[in-house]
This record gives structure tokens, C-alpha cells and sequence, in this order.
């Protein structure tokens, strides 16, 4: 029998570097030779991808205006799309390096309630997606630290999104700067109260409106993921 793959998320806000990270973290690990296959959350061109999409653009509210309880479904049914391939994978032996996972949907999801709720939907869409959906859960998530003032004027700059189909380059997350600072404290806190979190600063420490080199941000991921056990660069 095969000894069981890793899974290893990426996870942080718009702009934060993720795809930069992920691709840098795949060459890496097949260097030292594992099998990797790589995971891009949400699919917007797949069934569930396209509601995703249509939820982001506003089509049924703003960010606000829209339950969590409702937003998690189109998102955590994306990804139960992939469940099986997903096990087969991490059976084979494969590392997984996914862009996004559930924890996308633990901070971005929760930032909509009232603080005394936030945990309570966290606990309740952490048993919805690894216990009633059947997800594997990720060995470690690594959150890319990028202030949400920083990363939404760096999203301005990039084109226009699929899914807006002509409505401007922001979603209804990305133009809310406070729902994207609220978005942001929960991923934090997911950081301090999750044993499998850990945070990587994006940006210049006491500056923070500077992207720190992409060389540096990877050097800390990959010393991560040895001292966690997750690769062996031996």
C-alpha cells in the first residue's frame, strides 16, 4: 500500500499572491520529485463555478445582503465535484496543491455575521464540508497576509474577471473594503485557533504596503511545510 499523499492549501485574500505561490510550491516539490497535482477554487466554468460567479457578480445582493448559510452551498458543492479524484489522488501518493480550499469559504463566509456568530458558522461549515460532504481535509493552510486596503487596490489593477461579464473589474467582495477586512481578521483567527493554519506576511513588515520579493515569501512556505513534516527536502 501506497503511503498516503499530502494536501497542502494556499489560501489568503485577492491579490495576495496565491497563484504566484502555488505555481513557485509546484515546481519546487517536483524538483525534489513528488508526484504533484494541482487544485484552482472555485471552477467557475463548471456547474457550481458558474453560480459562484453569478453570486459574486451580484446578482442576488451584495456582499452583505446574501446569508452565509446560503453563499457556502454553490462553493463547498464545487469542490465535492472533485471529492473522489481528490482521495484518489491523496491515496496514490500525489502531494495536492490547491488554490482555495474550505477555509475560503471559513473566512469569507463568516465575515457576513455578527461576531458572536462567526464561530458557530465556522464550526458548522467545518462538519457540513469534511463530515456531511465527505471532503479530505487539508494537511496544512498556509494564509498569504495581504492588508485589505493593499490587496484590493492591487486587484483594481488587474483585468477584468470571467464572471463579471462587463460590470467592472470588483466583485461584490472586492469593492466592500470592510467585508474585506472583516473577511481578512477571520482568516487570522483561523490562523491562532487552527493547529494546521499558519500565517506567511505578503507584505514588508513595518511597512506593509510594499509586496515582499515572491523568493522570500516562498523560502518561508517551503521551510513550513519541513519543519511541519508535510515534504523532506533531504
Amino acid at each position: 500500500m501506497k503511503k498516503r499523499g499530502k494536501f497542502i492549501v494556499i489560501e489568503g485574500g485577492d491579490s495576495s499572491g496565491k497563484e504566484v505561490q502555488s505555481k513557485r510550491l509546484i515546481k519546487a516539490l517536483r524538483s525534489l520529485g513528488y508526484k504533484v497535482r494541482f487544485l484552482d477554487f472555485p471552477r467557475y466554468n463548471q456547474f457550481h463555478g458558474k453560480v459562484v460567479g453569478r453570486y459574486l457578480a451580484g446578482e442576488f445582493g451584495d456582499a452583505y445582503e446574501v446569508s452565509p448559510w446560503l453563499a457556502a452551498y454553490p462553493y463547498a458543492n464545487d469542490r465535492l465535484g472533485l471529492r473522489d479524484s481528490i482521495i484518489e489522488s491523496l491515496e496514490d501518493g500525489q502531494v495536492i496543491v490547491s488554490n482555495r480550499y474550505v477555509g475560503s469559504n471559513l473566512g469569507y463566509m463568516s465575515a457576513k455575521l455578527p461576531r458572536r456568530q462567526r464561530e458557530d458558522f465556522i464550526r458548522w461549515n467545518e462538519e457540513f464540508e469534511y463530515k456531511r460532504l465527505g471532503l479530505p481535509r487539508e494537511d496544512v493552510s498556509i494564509f498569504l497576509y495581504v492588508p485589505a486596503r493593499i490587496g484590493q487596490k492591487l486587484t483594481y489593477r488587474k483585468d477584468e474577471k470571467v464572471y463579471m461579464k462587463g460590470k467592472g473589474r470588483g466583485d461584490i467582495h472586492e469593492r466592500n473594503l470592510q467585508y474585506l477586512e472583516q473577511a481578512i481578521n477571520q482568516f487570522l483567527w483561523l490562523t491562532r485557533n487552527r493547529n494546521h493554519w499558519v500565517r506567511v506576511d505578503s507584505t514588508l513588515k513595518g511597512d506593509g504596503k510594499k509586496l515582499r520579493p515572491a523568493e522570500d515569501i516562498h523560502r518561508d512556505i517551503m521551510d513550513i511545510l519541513v519543519k511541519r513534516r508535510i515534504i523532506d527536502r533531504s
